[in-house]
């Protein structure tokens, strides 16, 4: 949390009610940190500009607003962080996380449960209560299965 104190100004978004634009937070360096809010609604366009020290995209971004995010990033070595439930399934975004699911062949996907034609949200592999049916998929939770922890993670 950000003490009060060190919020410097705030900045209310034109033409929407109750919305911020950007904030300005006295650092704990004694500079001054900026955050600006964006909607992926805005477009592409919107997220060009300056360099980044850091991007956190809540929910999964069109692939073209997630490219843009990382070209922010690239003079500054800044971070991106990411947090969303592929809810659009083994979207361009997802599979670059998870680039070992574009390419299963066949019996690899009948493994994990997935079924052609199926959509992904009514899979087992991403339904908890039922994967319990399916003796090879694992029924624990990330954090419990080492296996898990080791995904690859784009560069």
């Amino acid at each position: 949390m950000i003490p009060f104190k060190n919020i410097l100004t705030v900045t209310p978004k034109r033409g929407v009610a109750d919305a911020v634009d950007t904030v300005r937070v006295k650092h704990v360096s004694g500079g001054v940190s900026s955050v600006a809010y964006k909607a992926y609604d805005q477009g592409r366009k919107k997220f060009q500009g300056t360099a980044k020290h850091g991007v956190w995209v809540d929910e999964e971004p069109p692939a073209n607003v997630y490219d843009e995010c990382l070209l922010r990033l690239m003079t500054t070595d800044g971070l991106m962080l990411c947090t969303f439930t592929p809810l659009k399934g083994l979207s361009e975004i997802a599979l670059r996380y998870l680039p070992h699911l574009a390419s299963a062949p066949e019996p690899a996907a009948e493994k994990l449960g997935l079924v052609p034609d199926e959509p992904l949200g009514r899979s087992p592999l991403y339904n908890r209560r039922n994967a319990r049916r399916h003796r090879s998929l694992p029924t624990t939770t990330p954090r419990q299965s080492s296996g898990w922890s080791s995904l690859p993670l784009p560069l």
